[in-house]
């Protein structure tokens, strides 16, 4: 139960810094895609995530690596 306590609470957080740096359209931009070549099984490895460009400042500070949520404990 603690557990939960503090979970909603983090949610409580995210959403006021949501609702406050990502209301505006403008603010949900986090990068841009410099070119976007065709992704095809010829492509130099990784070479197709080097050409976007992200805002470091909305990405980095809660940057967790390259992750997938399974949604499981």
């Amino acid at each position: 139960m603690e557990n939960r306590k503090e979970a909603i609470e983090a949610l409580k957080v995210f959403f006021v810094t949501m609702k406050k740096d990502w209301s505006k359209v403008n603010g949900r931009v986090i990068g841009q895609v410099i070119r976007a070549p065709p992704i095809t099984g010829l492509n130099a490895p990784y070479s197709y995530t080097k050409d976007i460009k992200l805002d470091k400042k909305k990405i980095w500070p809660n940057f967790m690596g390259n992750v997938i949520d399974l949604g499981a404990y």
